[in-house]
C-alpha cells in the first residue's frame, strides 16, 4: 500500500550518468553495467507477479482495501514459496554460470539472505 511518494524535483537532472544510480562503493565497470542487469530483474519480477496473481482466484468481485491486502498477501506468499524452492537454481546457479562458475566471496553468517 503506497502511503507517500517522494522523489527529487524532476526539473533538474541529479544523476546524468547511468552509473550515477549505482552503489558508490562499486568499481566503475560494475557501476556502469548494473542498471542493465537490474532492469532485466525488474521486468522479470513484474511478470512473475502478474503470472502468480493470475493463478490466485478472488471469489468475489467486490473490491475493498482489506480484500486487496489479503489478495496481495496471498500473491506475496506464493512468490516467497517460489523463491524458497526454486531461487537457488533459477537465480544463483544461472547467475554463477554467467561468470563461468568462478568462486565468489560470500561473508558467511548462518542465515542466508542476499
Amino acid at each position: 500500500m503506497i502511503i507517500l511518494d517522494l522523489y527529487p524535483d524532476t526539473d533538474r537532472i541529479y544523476a546524468p550518468g547511468i552509473e550515477d544510480t549505482s552503489d558508490g562503493h562499486w568499481s566503475p565497470p560494475i557501476k556502469k553495467t548494473w542498471p542493465f542487469f537490474i532492469m532485466g530483474v525488474c521486468q522479470m519480477w513484474l511478470a512473475l507477479i502478474d503470472e502468480t496473481a493470475a493463478n490466485i482466484v478472488d471469489q468475489t468481485k467486490i473490491p475493498s482495501i482489506p480484500r486487496m491486502i489479503k489478495f496481495y498477501e496471498k500473491v506475496n506468499d506464493a512468490i516467497l514459496l517460489l523463491w524458497r524452492e526454486q531461487g537457488s537454481h533459477a537465480f544463483f546457479h544461472h547467475l554463477n554460470a554467467i561468470f563461468g562458475y568462478e568462486a565468489l566471496l560470500v561473508r558467511e553468517i548462518h542465515l542466508k539472505t542476499f
